[in-house]
C-alpha cells in the first residue's frame, strides 16, 4: 500500500470543476465533500453564487451530494442549509464511520462516489482507507491556526510527489484537472 493511501486518484482547481458528465462518464453517481476549504474557506459563513449553482447543476444531473465535515454543526449546519445538501458533522475524519455513514444516506455503494478535499492527513487518507475514489482539490487559502497550518507543512511534499508522478507517467492533464488513469 504504502504511501498509496495518502494520494488522490484526481486533482482538480476547484471543486465546482467537476460536472456531472465527469461522475457519469466514470460511473460515479454521488459525491462526499469536505466544507472548510474545500467548498468555501473556513472563515465564509455562506457559499456563494458560483457554488450553489454547482450543487444545483450536479442535484439536476442526478449526482447526490453530501457534505463531511469535522467542524462543529452549527457552521455545518448553517452553510449546509443555505446550500441544500445533507451533511455530517463531527466526522471525526479520518476515521472511516463518517465515510460510510455518508455512503449510506447518499444510498450509493463506496465505489459509486467520490470524496473531495484538500487536507491528505484526514479527508484523502480516510476515504482511501473507506475505499472510496478520491479526488483532491487546492485549499481556499485559510490555515485556520497553527495544527492546520503544521499539517499543511507535512503535506507539501506528498503533493509535489502525486504531481512530479503524473507528469512523469504521462497521465491526462487538462489546465483545470489531473488525473491517474
Amino acid at each position: 500500500m504504502g504511501l498509496a493511501i495518502l494520494t488522490p486518484r484526481t486533482f482538480f482547481e476547484n471543486i465546482t470543476l467537476i460536472t456531472p458528465d465527469w461522475m457519469s462518464e466514470r460511473g460515479f453517481e454521488g459525491i462526499i465533500t469536505d466544507l472548510d476549504d474545500t467548498l468555501a474557506p473556513a472563515s465564509q459563513p455562506l457559499p456563494g453564487d458560483e457554488l450553489t449553482h454547482w450543487a444545483r447543476q450536479m442535484r439536476d444531473g442526478g449526482v447526490g451530494v453530501i457534505v463531511l465535515s469535522n467542524n462543529m454543526d452549527a457552521r455545518v449546519r448553517k452553510f449546509c442549509g443555505a446550500l441544500g445538501v445533507p451533511y455530517i458533522a463531527g466526522a471525526a475524519k479520518p476515521l472511516r464511520g463518517g465515510y460510510i455513514k455518508a455512503c449510506e444516506l447518499l444510498g450509493k455503494p463506496a465505489g459509486k462516489v467520490v470524496f473531495v478535499g484538500d487536507q491528505i492527513f484526514t479527508d484523502i487518507w480516510g476515504a482511501n482507507n473507506a475505499g472510496i475514489y478520491t479526488v483532491g482539490v487546492r485549499h481556499m487559502g485559510s490555515m485556520n491556526g497553527p495544527f492546520i497550518t503544521f499539517k499543511r507543512l507535512l503535506e507539501r511534499p506528498l503533493w509535489a510527489m502525486f504531481f512530479r508522478r503524473l507528469h512523469k507517467d504521462g497521465h491526462k492533464q487538462t489546465d483545470h484537472m489531473k488525473e491517474v488513469t
